[in-house]
């Protein structure tokens, strides 16, 4: 899943692809998309995504990029605080692993269902989106140090992706 910019700014069918400017005149993102149910509502690729898409088309000088992913599908929970006084951890929310997909990283990594990952490379993850932000820095053939939770106990994995 992308991470997107929501905003109330109309996008009208033929539309997307223009700036989404802040209210100081500002880029901060293209539009992208609209819901048409929903009055209004309407979504944009954040700035720094676009930027980072296009330093990576400059430096291959392809016409396509392609992402690099974890394989895993994950929610928000709620770090118990017994588990965190113990564990020494200040962050009140992890991504809790719902499901890993086939020959992905994650599965070779043997990270399993229920596992909470709560870093990637040494930053805090607590929901989902964290993870993705943070595993797409990466290329392909990188590695990423997923620390997490299993049976109360903080371990770390080297996985590449």
């Amino acid at each position: 899943m992308v991470n997107l910019i929501q905003t109330d700014t109309s996008i009208n069918p033929g539309n997307s692809g223009g700036p989404l400017l802040d209210s100081a005149g500002r880029v901060v993102g293209i539009t992208t998309a609209m819901l048409p149910m929903a009055q209004g509502l309407g979504f944009s690729i954040p700035l720094d995504t676009i930027k980072t898409v296009l330093a990576r088309l400059a430096q291959k000088r392809q016409a396509t990029i392609t992402g690099v992913s974890l394989g895993v599908g994950g929610m928000r929970v709620s770090l118990d605080e017994q588990i965190r006084r113990t564990l020494g951890l200040a962050q009140p929310a992890g991504m809790e692993i719902v499901e890993i997909r086939s020959h992905t990283p994650a599965e070779q990594a043997e990270l399993k269902r229920q596992d909470i990952i709560i870093a990637a490379d040494g930053e805090v993850v607590s929901e989902p989106r964290d993870l993705q932000r943070l595993i797409r820095r990466h290329k392909a053939g990188e590695k990423a140090i997923i620390t997490f939770l299993r049976g109360g106990k903080r371990r770390k994995v080297t996985v590449v992706l």
